[in-house]
């Protein structure tokens, strides 16, 4: 059982009750104390994300080529898969290098590479004979292929690496008479084998190009030793969220999916969970079916169901047939330790489309990020797990705020590459990093019921002592551990039993943030501290390296009544904003003049829609406008009778990051009639019920009303 409360915007003047919603409806034995009303919810279940390893056959970068030998396979527009064989044969598109039966690996042969003197990346392909003998590959611009037993008479090969489309592929390219050409499955399933052809990556993309190498073809029907286990399918998380495969129907071709939050393990903080309230995730099992290929199944209604996918529909089934057997591809690059599932018979993958949980999941041959997939398995974690800790940012400058005696929350930001945003961490007793996330005004975090991120501050002072004239050292201790932040290059130390008086340069000079530094007397300089490159701790580095860190306190768990948060005046920075309330004729979704500038928003098709994405240009053009991708048209024409608008950006984020910033998931702006916004602390929504997507909505032109509570969480 998990409690809960709920925060009412006033003391009820009736009585109260909560009312639980699910396979049928109940009332839930509840309490209410002023503007509170607590309750158990039954039920919440917490799932770690499990890292596919790839199998130890598979080349995964170019370094992985030279004498000792691969095999090759490239996959047809069908989804079937050949390999290379050692011999030549006669095709309609001249010589090539024969392949074997479909998905077959019989008489499949390993090629070796002999890397070209002074050069980077170029190399003679050749097949290993007996006593050191080689047969070299010729290819020509008239397709043709061929065995030579000189090297000077080979083509010269450059291997480049497919991955920016394909996880573990590679092309194999050449360049004759100024053309560039690359080895091919010629003709797919219609073809005999490989030679050249000038199709390869995009503008002229052949699928058929892009190929994998295997150090070993192994015999093993269960490669990735996934016979038998059990796992929830999971999207990659995007802004704190993941989509789960569920085990409904979200219509005759689709399979809903459900949106469930990420949170830091509160007992580990290098690992992040999702947690899904109200029962259990759908889980799936595989079971081999020879040649490393799978039937998936899953339990509804105390019956087991077979998924499958045909035609782009993804179904369960009581009986399996050919479309039920999946083959799984370990991700790579971008996309590693997620596996993609891909259908035998019908060469589509299992895809969650647009990333969303409302478009649920179809079979698709699109290759994006969207069709790979973490597993989920369940760790045991209970509601004592999970306290749920507030703290408001400040500024380490801010006197008022922060002053000896009180306890801080020590955090700084950092810039994932891959998910193009910054996350958020805090330091823990030990001088591990714990993910916390950025919600406007405060971070937010879940915990164990003992708070282990707290720091004492003290602030020395000149003598005489009561007159509090800084001298600009200061003490950051932590209250559960008794360690003192003290770092030190020579030694790697980040903490200290004894104090070591660290400066705060931020708040000498009343910066908003500050680096921590302490003085490293075996250097004879001072040392820093910046984050670990996996983020999973602090490191003593020197001053030049150190990074930026920010303060919080504590916030009152109940606030008196909804709170604002401070902005920044955007005209200041020569920041212009103008906004129009649209109120015309709806077409596709949206009022018809945006329409007829932006074009649709969603696009349907067999069985569903989805929405349309990138609507606007990246850049603005010689109008100060973008233009609509999908029209060609300039947005100005949307905007010529929008009035001004003014402080919608928070001021917090500025100082923290120079950046002007706003999200609606965060905070709620409402228009005043002044033409400046007024930004809650708080969220709103549309929707008064739970099924709501579980975040805010940007309505400026509509207030929120404290007399009404949604029952949607987030």
């Amino acid at each position: 059982a998990v409690e809960m409360a709920v925060r009412l915007a006033a003391a009820p003047e009736a009585e109260l009750g909560v009312v639980h919603f699910g396979d049928g409806t109940e009332r839930v034995d509840s309490e209410v104390t002023g503007r509170n009303v607590s309750f158990e919810a039954t039920g919440f279940s917490v799932y770690a994300f499990v890292a596919v390893e790839s199998c130890d056959n598979i080349v995964h970068d170019v370094s992985g080529f030279g004498e000792t030998p691969v095999y090759f396979s490239a996959p047809s527009a069908s989804g079937k898969v050949y390999y290379m064989k050692d011999t030549i044969v006669d095709s309609p598109q001249g010589p090539v290098i024969a392949r074997t039966a479909a998905d077959s690996t019989e008489g499949a042969a390993a090629y070796g590479f002999e890397k070209i003197a002074g050069t980077e990346n170029q190399f003679y392909m050749f097949l290993p004979g007996a006593n050191g003998a080689k047969q070299y590959v010729k290819l020509t611009t008239n397709a043709k292929a061929e065995f030579v037993s000189s090297a000077s008479a080979a083509t010269p090969i450059t291997i480049l690496s497919g991955a920016d489309r394909y996880p573990n592929t590679f092309m194999l390219s050449y360049v004759q008479n100024g053309t560039t050409w690359y080895l091919n499955l010629r003709k797919d399933d219609n073809g005999k084998g490989f030679n050249g052809s000038d199709y390869g990556p995009p503008p002229k993309p052949s699928v058929s190009s892009y190929l994998t190498a295997y150090y070993f073809l192994s015999d093993d029907d269960d490669v990735l030793e996934m016979d038998g286990k059990t796992y929830g399918i999971v999207g990659a998380p995007v802004k704190n969220e993941v989509v789960a495969l569920t085990a409904e129907a979200r219509s005759d071709t689709t399979l809903a999916g459900e949106s469930l939050p990420v949170r830091a393990n509160p007992l580990d903080n290098s690992q992040d969970v999702s947690i899904k309230v109200g029962g259990d995730l759908a889980m799936y099992t595989f079971y081999s079916h020879g040649d490393n290929d799978y039937y998936i199944t899953t339990q509804v209604g105390g019956a087991t169901r077979y998924l499958k996918i045909k035609s782009g529909a993804v179904t369960l089934v009581d009986t399996p047939d050919e479309y039920s057997v999946f083959r799984l591809t370990v991700g790579a690059g971008e996309t590693a330790g997620r596996i993609k599932i891909t259908g035998v018979a019908s060469g589509q993958s299992l895809s969650n489309t647009g990333g969303t949980a409302a478009n649920g999941f179809a079979g698709r041959n699109s290759n994006t990020t969207n069709e790979y997939f973490y597993f989920a398995e369940k760790v045991d974690l209970g509601d004592d797990d999970f306290v749920p800790y507030t703290a408001v940012k400040v500024s380490v400058s801010d006197d008022a705020k922060v002053h000896n005696g009180s306890k801080v929350i020590v955090y700084t930001r950092v810039w994932n590459e891959a998910n193009k945003r910054y996350e958020f961490y805090a330091i823990d007793h030990d001088g591990s990093l714990k993910r916390v996330y950025d919600e406007g005004d405060t971070i937010r975090w879940a915990g164990a019921q003992i708070n282990t991120l707290l720091w004492d501050f003290t602030e020395y002072y000149y003598w005489p002592y009561f007159l509090h004239i800084p001298n600009y050292y200061y003490e950051l201790q932590n209250a559960y551990s008794g360690k003192y932040l003290a770092p030190q290059v020579h030694t790697g130390q980040i903490l200290s039993d004894r104090t070591i008086g660290i400066n705060l340069n931020g708040r000498r000079y009343e910066d908003y943030y500050t680096t921590i530094l302490a003085w490293d007397d075996y250097r004879y300089d001072y040392a820093g501290l910046k984050t670990a490159a996996d983020n999973s701790t602090i490191v003593s580095v020197p001053m030049s390296k150190a990074q930026d860190f920010y303060f919080a306190i504590m916030d009152d768990p109940v606030p008196d009544e909804f709170s604002t948060v401070d902005t920044v005046n955007n005209n200041a920075y020569g920041i212009s904003m103008r906004l129009i309330n649209y109120q015309g004729e709806k077409v596709s979704g949206r009022d018809q003049i945006q329409t007829g500038v932006m074009g649709a928003d969603t696009v349907t098709f067999t069985g569903g829609s989805y929405p349309v994405l990138d609507l606007v240009s990246t850049d603005l053009k010689e109008d100060g406008y973008p233009v609509a991708t999908h029209t060609d048209q300039s947005l100005e024409g949307l905007f010529g009778d929008a009035e001004p608008v003014n402080h919608l950006f928070l001021k917090s984020t500025y100082e923290e990051s120079g950046y002007f910033e706003y999200d609606c998931t965060q905070t709620f702006a409402t228009l005043k009639s002044d033409g400046d916004f007024r930004v809650y602390n708080q969220i709103g929504t549309v929707e008064t019920s739970t099924n709501s997507q579980g975040h805010g909505f940007f309505m400026p032109f509509n207030d929120i009303d404290p007399n009404l509570i949604s029952a949607s969480t987030n």
